[in-house]
């Protein structure tokens, strides 16, 4: 059995009759047919844009074309239905005036809240977009160097901006503004142009009191900023002058406080460098040919014979033990006597005395180094005296 399929009736009506190429436009209509309400889909065409097929309800479809998706002229636009077990495929159209829309020139006002600032100072910059028809929508970004902001959605046509500190460069600085555009207006960009100075800190280190040979001394290291400079200064200290000829020289080290961190509310802060010096030291008794801390093999021997000639040989040899122990002892007292007698000599001599002075006396100078945490580490150096009596 043959079953003829039954042939739908289908309307197309546009949103207007007449639109600007960056104007969205509505597209319905109906399906209907003389037996059971239609079902399948709907897919839109014409003026350069195609819809995806789109499933309706009841017999009746809508179809939105986004803004600039219709091209300039008269555009025939045209529903066609996909049919079902009942309906054929059908189809009709309609036709719609697209005017090419020319989009409206901002003006795009950049402002900073300063011509001048230092490095390490935060600057507001207030981007404004305006035009000849309603209030900009839209983003808008902003640039300089190597910072960059991301997108910000325009509020009453305007956004203020704040670059954070040491974002810019130092020099003349010139700061982009571009703006996204929107369905009314095309996209734009302006720029305006600041000064921007180098923040600084400075270091200043106090005196020690003199100090002896083996003991320690400590400055207190400020740095500080009148310039707003912002960031973490790390602190090293080191011997830069010192005594013509001098041993044993102290050591610097930072003990305390370092890295110092300046903000725009801290401003000053303190850290401790600690210089160490070397004690003298006494030499121990030298016996003469060997060396320090060496006595003589040979007073060893001596002293040997006269004990065993004092007390090892038998009572009936009393005459001869005497004379054999005075004898021992005699090159005993020698020895040791030269022993004591030999300590202006070189480094075979013997005698006590001063083996090693210590740090030498005199004034040694120390320098120390900051070295900042900004993107152009920005150093300072200071220095401070030691006088070690």
């Amino acid at each position: 059995m043959t079953v003829t399929k039954l042939t739908p009736a289908i309307t197309i009506t546009p949103s207007a009759a007449r639109i600007e190429s960056n104007v969205a436009l509505t597209i319905s209509g109906t399906i209907s047919g003389s037996g059971p309400t239609p079902t399948g889909t709907v897919t839109l065409t014409g003026g350069g844009y195609t819809s995806a097929a789109t499933s309706f309800s009841s017999g009746s479809y809508s179809i939105a074309i986004p803004a600039n998706s219709l091209s300039g002229g008269t555009d025939t636009l045209t529903a066609t239905y996909s049919g079902d077990a009942n309906y054929v495929t059908g189809s009709n159209s309609t036709s719609v005036a697209v005017t090419t829309f020319v989009p409206l020139v901002p003006t795009v006002t950049v402002t900073p809240a300063s011509s001048s600032v230092d490095t390490g100072q935060t600057l507001n910059v207030t981007a404004a977009v305006s035009g000849g028809g309603p209030t900009p929508t839209g983003t808008v970004r902003l640039s300089s160097g190597s910072y960059a902001s991301a997108a910000q959605t325009l509020s009453s046509g305007s956004y203020a901006f704040a670059i954070p500190a040491n974002s810019l460069s130092a020099g003349s600085d010139t700061l982009n503004v571009a703006y996204s555009g929107d369905s009314i207006y095309a996209a734009g960009s302006n720029i305006a142009t600041v000064t921007v100075t180098a923040s600084a800190y400075t270091l200043s280190a106090s005196a020690p009191a003199a100090v002896s040979p083996g003991s320690a001394a400590t400055s207190t290291v400020t740095v500080g900023t009148t310039t707003a400079y912002a960031g973490a200064v790390t602190l090293t200290c080191a011997l830069t002058s010192s005594p013509t000829g001098a041993s044993d020289l102290p050591s610097c080290t930072v003990t305390s406080g370092s890295p110092v961190t300046l903000s725009s509310t801290t401003t000053t802060g303190t850290a401790s460098v600690t210089v160490t010096t070397t004690a003298a030291t006494s030499g121990a008794l030298v016996w003469p040919g060997l060396g320090r801390n060496t006595i003589s093999l040979a007073s060893f021997g001596v002293a040997a014979l006269a004990l065993l000639a004092i007390f090892g040989i038998p009572a009936q040899r009393r005459a001869l033990r005497s004379m054999l122990g005075m004898f021992a002892l005699l090159l005993t007292l020698g020895s040791l006597a030269a022993c004591g007698g030999g300590g202006a000599g070189g480094s075979g001599s013997g005698g006590g005395g001063t083996s090693n002075p210590g740090t030498a006396s005199g004034t040694y100078t120390f320098t120390v180094t900051g070295t900042g945490g900004d993107p152009a580490k920005t150093t300072a150096t200071t220095t401070f005296t030691v006088t070690v009596n």
